[in-house]
């Protein structure tokens, strides 16, 4: 009998409401963009199945919402977590600000090993961006192996970014 493996990743998207986390699920799940936002509550997730060496990959995108209301409820939400997207609007410089300030911290308060991989969206409006690349190259956290700018609207880089993730996450042990 022929068995084919399963692996379940679970990756958790977070960041300052309005950044794009829900937009950039969207987009890699269903290949849809809407400009129409609703904010999430608490929790979303979606699954996303890949074949990959002959093994079935699921990757859990868990959506965790961005009002501080909420913030009581990370620690629930982050458990069993691989992996952590911080995403930050590239067109507001407090979005990037709070993610290497508060969310950084609120991830490390129980999860100190876990890999974060910074995400930088809305690249579509450059002419109004507020993060300059230089600003995300030089944080040289150990932690953080890999940042990418993307645009959920457009959806530069959204492939290439789960691409790196999926070859990141095959160079450690997921339990």
């Amino acid at each position: 009998m022929n068995e084919i493996s399963e692996i379940a990743i679970k990756i958790v998207v977070v960041g300052d409401e309005e950044v794009g986390k829900t937009s950039i699920i969207l987009k890699y799940v269903k290949n849809r963009f809407t400009d129409d936002y609703k904010p999430t509550l608490g929790a979303d997730f979606a699954v996303k199945e890949l074949r990959l060496n002959g093994k079935i990959v699921k990757l859990y995108l868990w959506d965790i919402g961005g009002k501080d209301q909420f913030k009581n409820l990370h620690k629930y939400y982050y458990e069993g977590a691989n992996l952590f997207i911080l995403v930050f609007d590239l067109t507001k410089l407090e979005t990037f600000e709070n993610a290497i300030n508060v969310w950084i911290e609120d991830i490390r308060k129980n999860y100190d090993t876990i890999p974060i991989v910074l995400v930088g969206n809305k690249f579509d409006l450059e002419n109004e961006r507020r993060v300059s690349f230089e600003q995300i190259k030089d944080l040289t956290f150990d932690f953080i192996p890999l940042s990418l700018e993307t645009s959920a609207k457009t959806g530069l880089n959204i492939e290439d970014l789960f691409n790196k993730i999926i070859e990141f996450l095959k160079t450690i042990e997921i339990e």
